[in-house]
């Protein structure tokens, strides 16, 4: 009879009961990988293996390490981040102010209601905590976007997402990265902002209007998560945002998981007219196939505060869009971007020099500022996307001309018709 072994009740495989033969333990012929529920490890087991299955993984040759009940702190919470090329999940913790409860209802945003990591059911002595990110699947596969990006293009700059703030008083939430910096500029409206946010780190949202090289690796990481868990071949694409959402309306069918929107001091967030505004909270599910334009249509303020040209900005919601439908395109006939063409033309606008022929393999980005387009920006730069799709896809004028109304459509490049 064969021996076998299964998972802890953690998730975890009892690795000292294999037996020792010398200096090693070997395993039985049999191990069960299953448990009596879904744990953090499970979970993020499931991303990976879903995003490596996938169709035209983008995934290079190179090392992926990925821990769990990890993460980088912000303002004393712990978010799931990348670091290089290493996916931290991060943990369930507790805010600085404990709440006791009974039910979710009593917590605020995504906290839940839990006794230490399972939730309450009517138990005493629960408190109000975050739940692990690991019950994210777009969390987890948004930041192994960010890690399969660098190891594939390198890392572009796309830190800076704070913005100086002018005279004494500054409106808006102060930068945890840059202290004294705004997380959103002060030219901008409340629809193109993270004012709103409670839930998690404010320095950059859905739908905030960053410069184009943040905007750009955000969109990616987005774009990412979406092509993981939406069929290649479907004519739709949805994407579960895991942030509060703002909107003039509830974005979600559950009226409940609404709430009027306020700052971080409890103060209404209003429209010019003083209108309240509505924050969905999260999950909010979000089309990821037809363009949002939402740079374009919330008018948010890139031409008349912000110094720069249209294309210097964008949201990673258009971004996301742009690249989903460059790789996915809606059109059957249309001439799809593999994710090797992707990367490449990334890494073809790093290293941009006009007047000269692109190499075949160009290098890995090593923080270079990257726009949407080197001939039409106020950003310092060697060069942009457009520059990578003219050298990834030189001669072919066509295709070029097509990346470049896509471009349009989904607001990212230098139109800004709303």
């Amino acid at each position: 009879m064969s021996t076998h072994s299964q998972l802890a009740a953690d998730g975890i495989i009892d690795a000292d009961g294999w037996p020792n033969v010398g200096a090693w333990r070997f395993p039985p012929p049999i191990v069960r990988l299953v448990a009596d529920k879904h744990t953090p490890l499970t979970n993020t087991a499931a991303v990976i293996s879903t995003l490596l299955a996938s169709q035209d993984n983008g995934v290079a040759p190179g090392d992926h390490p990925v821990f769990v009940n990890d993460g980088c702190e912000l303002k004393g919470r712990i978010d799931s981040c990348t670091r290089g090329n290493t996916l931290l999940v991060g943990p369930a913790f507790t805010p600085d102010d404990v709440v006791a409860c009974t039910e979710t209802m009593d917590c605020d945003s995504v906290q839940e209601c839990m006794l230490q990591e399972e939730p309450c059911a009517g138990r005493t002595g629960c408190i109000c905590r975050y739940p692990h990110q690991a019950r994210w699947k777009y969390v987890v596969a948004h930041e192994a976007g960010h890690q399969v990006q660098n190891v594939a293009v390198g890392a572009f700059s796309q830190v800076q997402y704070a913005f100086d703030c002018a005279g004494p008083n500054c409106p808006g939430v102060i930068s945890d990265f840059f202290p004294g910096d705004l997380v959103d500029p002060p030219w901008t409206t409340p629809l193109c902002g993270c004012q709103h946010l409670k839930s998690s780190n404010p320095e950059h949202c859905l739908q905030s209007i960053e410069r184009s090289g943040p905007a750009q690796g955000e969109g990616i990481a987005q774009f990412f998560a979406s092509r993981v868990w939406n069929l290649p071949e479907s004519s739709q694409c949805g994407f579960a945002y895991y942030k509060e959402f703002l909107d003039t309306q509830c974005r979600t069918v559950n009226p409940e998981d609404c709430e009027p929107a306020t700052t971080p001091d409890d103060l209404p967030i209003l429209d010019l007219d003083g209108n309240q505004f509505v924050t969905s909270l999260p999950p909010v599910q979000v089309d990821c196939r037809n363009p949002a334009r939402w740079r374009n249509q919330q008018v948010c303020g890139i031409m008349s505060g912000a110094g720069g040209l249209a294309g210097d900005f964008g949201t990673e919601y258009d971004w996301m869009g742009f690249l989903y439908n460059l790789n996915r395109p809606s059109d059957p006939n249309a001439v799809a971007a593999t994710m090797d063409d992707i990367w490449l033309i990334y890494r073809h606008g790093c290293n941009f020099v006009a007047d000269q022929p692109p190499s075949p393999n160009p290098p890995r980005c090593n923080a270079q500022t990257m726009v949407w387009d080197a001939a039409a920006t106020a950003e310092a730069g060697p060069g942009g996307f457009l520059q990578g799709v003219q050298a990834q896809f030189a001669g072919d004028l066509q295709r070029i001309a097509d990346v470049e109304d896509l471009s349009d459509s989904f607001g990212v490049g230098s139109d800004q018709a709303p």
